[in-house]
């Protein structure tokens, strides 16, 4: 019988530690990465930006 407890709470505290790690996903990347640009100066910010437009194949810019 103490076995089935047991072995019945190391399920549930599996249980819980996956609910939990499930809710904790890391941001999405281009999220992160806009964040990262925002926090950028001006002068930073454009030579990032230019930079990505050029490894994306030169897309449309202002």
């Amino acid at each position: 019988m103490p076995i089935v407890v047991t072995a019945a709470v190391v399920v549930a505290l599996a249980g819980v530690i996956v609910a939990v790690r499930r809710r904790r996903r890391p941001p999405d990347t281009v999220d992160a990465f806009r964040r990262q640009i925002d926090a950028l100066g001006p002068d930073a910010r454009r030579s990032v930006i230019d930079a990505s437009r050029d490894r994306a194949g030169g897309a449309d810019g202002p």
